[in-house]
């Protein structure tokens, strides 16, 4: 939630105490459940460390992250973090575009299956295709996935900042005639000039 509202010192300080704390668990024993808990808030520490741009640190989150999701060998939703070997690689997408990386983004989205996961966490990893596509200025696709972000949660993507910062720089991409369906989307996401 920290993340979300930008609080990225608060979401890493409750992220790092919280993964301490389960760290002597899950060596302990390997429940199912605390292992979640544990790479879940890898998770949000790369995040953090992503925005902040601290690339190693991010890439180090993030491995941990996916060691725990060997570990565990499937998705799984324990306590709603949908933790698995899939959120691990959608994160692992975000945290390319945090670090401007589009192009790692856009490979390491290669292969990628969602279809598992929430509508929610779907269009969130949509999100950050839609912005790697922007970086490298692939107005089509990135419109794509924004639209179909948005067909999957629309109160959800049509007020998110990411999503609307997007909407934006794809319109700004393309001149003074931006495409009828770029221009609609826009309006619905309320950032036409």
């Amino acid at each position: 939630m920290f993340l979300s509202l930008g609080q990225i010192s608060q979401a890493e300080h409750v992220a790092r105490s919280t993964a301490s704390a389960l760290q002597a668990r899950i060596s302990a024993d390997l429940q199912p459940e605390a292992l979640s808990l544990y790479g879940a808030f890898k998770l949000v520490l790369a995040i953090a460390a992503a925005r902040d741009n601290q690339r190693a640190e991010a890439h180090q989150h993030l491995e941990e992250a996916r060691e725990v999701a060997r570990r565990l060998g499937e998705d799984r939703n324990d306590y709603g973090t949908e933790f698995g070997p899939t959120n691990v690689a959608i994160h692992a997408v975000a945290v390319a575009v945090e670090l401007g990386d589009a192009g790692q983004a856009m490979e390491l989205a290669d292969g990628v299956d969602t279809s598992g996961l929430s509508a929610e966490r779907q269009a969130r990893y949509l999100i950050d295709l839609a912005s790697a596509h922007a970086m490298r200025r692939q107005i089509g696709e990135a419109l794509n996935c924004l639209q179909e972000a948005e067909r999957l949660t629309p109160e959800q993507v049509r007020t998110h900042r990411v999503a609307r910062a997007v909407a934006r720089d794809l319109l700004q991409l393309s001149g003074p005639r931006p495409r009828p369906e770029l221009r609609e989307l826009a309006e619905r996401f309320g950032v036409l000039p």
